[in-house]
Parts: structure tokens; sequence; C-alpha cells
């Protein structure tokens, strides 16, 4: 299977991770303040994708996101 990975970045978290194992998305709010702080995170495991050596993903649909909202959100690796 060829990956589009800019056409796949239009629906998922799209991460490429040489090496990696077991990369999660770390997403939720930020709030500003006195120290500023990350509101409701949650971290969500990423899947490898068929074919496509070090390529890992998660649907934007099963992340459980609220239209208009703003997410502040970077990757992890265990």
């Amino acid at each position: 299977m060829q990956s589009n990975l800019l056409q796949r970045r239009t629906t998922h978290f799209t991460l490429w991770a040489p090496q990696q194992t077991s990369p999660e998305l770390v997403i939720g709010t930020f709030q500003f303040g006195a120290p500023p702080s990350h509101v409701g995170r949650r971290k969500l495991a990423l899947s490898a994708v068929g074919g496509a050596n070090d390529l890992w993903e998660i649907s934007a649909g099963n992340c459980g996101l609220q239209e208009g909202t703003l997410y502040h959100y970077w990757f992890e690796d265990e």
C-alpha cells in the first residue's frame, strides 16, 4: 500500500517515527495562567499504518474532539 502522508493528515494525526514502538498522541486544551496548564490532557495510542514503514496514526474522529475547540498536542513514545 502506498501511503500519501499529506492526504492522511487531513483526517488523521499522523507521525513518521523510525524505530518507535508505541507512540502516543497527547492532546488537551491550553489554559493561560500563572502557571499555564494543559487542561483535559489525554494520551491516545497510535496505530502502525500497514504497508508503510515507521508511519503511525490515529483518526481525528476517534479522539473525541469538539468542533470549534483549539487543541494543543504533541507526540510521545514511552
